[in-house]
């Protein structure tokens, strides 16, 4: 199995109840190494589902790609609730300039064959297409 981490894991994480859903976000907002190794860590552990949906999200905002794919890789065919494996569909989605991620989106949306996961691609690829920009046709009211 490869390594996800090119640091030694964060052993030290014993207390889980300092990680709240906006200390996760934090962590999510300012992308480091650290947090990145923190995250990866701490998916590892038993959490609710809202923490680790919230722990997926915010690795897939950090900065390392390499990591992250080796991440998605390893996990995104696990066994995880549907809410965490829509985060990694959004990071794939995010991050598929990367060939390997637009693969790895590809490989989800085959393996789960899952409608909301197709629409959440859908409404991603909407958002992310250039569209011509509107033209305003201005009528002026008349008044008789």
């Amino acid at each position: 199995m490869p390594i996800i981490s090119k640091n030694k894991p964060y052993s030290f994480i014993k207390n889980l109840e300092f990680y709240t859903i906006k200390r996760i976000k934090d962590m999510g907002s300012h992308p480091s190494q650290d947090h990145l190794n923190e995250l990866l860590e701490l998916f590892k552990q038993d959490l609710s589902i809202d923490l680790k949906r919230e722990i997926a999200s915010s690795i897939g905002r950090q900065l390392d790609d390499d990591i992250i794919y080796n991440f998605l890789k390893q996990e995104a065919f696990k066994e995880h609730y549907m809410e965490v494996v829509y985060q990694f569909l959004r990071t794939a989605s995010y991050k598929s300039k990367d060939m390997r991620f637009a693969k790895s989106c590809d490989d989800l949306l085959q393996y789960y064959q899952n409608e909301n996961m197709q629409k959440m691609k859908q409404y991603y690829d909407y958002r992310h297409t250039k569209k011509p920009p509107l033209k305003i046709i201005v009528i002026k009211n008349l008044l008789y």
